[in-house]
């Protein structure tokens, strides 16, 4: 609620474009650190996967990862970035972006922590197979909260 009590203190366009300008950055860091996180943890708990690779590739692998990451979150918060910070300044727009993005972390932090447990299994990304699976979802949501619950209950 603070965040939006800024909002309406803000009388210069040019603050609000730097008030805009670090929320926008913030949302930019939080999912690319969720990424990273979802990198490292994969890394950790894969471990064995990934033995028999050098320092150097291994360094080298993060480093290319973090250019995709970078990619990913750009290509797809670019376009809610660029409505968001088009120079409106009601407080129906700032909560509405705010839902957004805030729906979309939460989606993007579930969709990693499933990454990290699909990995685990198969040894590869969560890709198409993801779309196939949900004539599967009670399975999925028995496995969660019975097999890995304690993956799951920290979630909630």
């Amino acid at each position: 609620m603070k965040l939006f009590q800024i909002f309406n203190f803000v009388s210069k366009p040019k603050d609000l474009f730097k008030l805009k300008s670090k929320i926008v950055f913030s949302y930019f860091f939080a999912f690319f650190l969720v990424l990273e996180l979802t990198r490292t943890a994969i890394f950790f708990t894969s471990s064995n996967y990934f033995a028999g690779l050098s320092g150097r590739e291994i360094f080298l692998s993060f480093l290319h990862g973090l250019r995709f990451d970078l990619y990913v979150i750009a290509l797809l918060l670019f376009p809610l970035f660029i409505l968001f910070m088009l120079p409106h300044k009601k407080k129906v727009f700032i909560n509405i972006f705010h839902a957004i993005f805030s729906f979309l972390f939460i989606c993007f932090v579930l969709f990693c922590v499933g990454d990290i447990v699909f990995f685990t299994f198969f040894n590869n990304h969560i890709g198409i197979e993801v779309l196939t699976s949900f004539t599967h979802i009670g399975l999925f949501v028995s496995m969660a909260f019975q097999t890995y619950f304690y993956i799951t209950i920290p979630l909630f």
